[in-house]
């Protein structure tokens, strides 16, 4: 039976959560040491994003991504980032990225759900819409 990243990575957290701050190099070590046992190396950039997912569910924080085109105003951000904190009851940490793909507006990645707010999205929707 494979073993999924998400596993990985909650066991990973669980024994070095018990483990003491010394001991984390060790853990560490023995982790990738079975993860080329068990040939699932390629697995590796999976679980560190299973890993941030579960450490930022029990620090009570939520990691948000805004795509904009340019560089968004401090209220747009402000106005989002609370926007996410009403709806999730959680600290959140809002990861701002340029994508140059973008015509304006924003896309805005929350755990499993994706706000597409830009400008590139209306036109394609506009454009749907004329041709049906």
């Amino acid at each position: 039976m494979k073993i999924s990243p998400k596993k990985y990575a909650i066991a990973l957290a669980d024994v070095a959560n018990k483990a003491g701050k010394g001991e984390h190099a060790r853990i560490t070590e023995k982790f990738f040491k079975l993860l080329l046992k068990k040939n699932a190396l390629f697995l590796l950039p999976l679980i560190i994003v299973e890993l941030e997912k579960y450490l930022d569910q029990q620090d009570g924080q939520l990691r948000a991504e805004l795509f904009t085109a340019h560089q968004a105003s401090k209220i747009i951000t402000n106005k989002l980032r609370q926007f996410l904190t009403d709806k999730s009851q959680e600290k959140v940490i809002l990861q701002e990225r340029l994508d140059k793909g973008l015509l304006g507006g924003f896309i805005l990645k929350w755990q499993d759900f994706l706000l597409d707010a830009s400008v590139k999205n209306e036109l394609k929707r506009l454009n749907h819409q004329l041709n049906s």
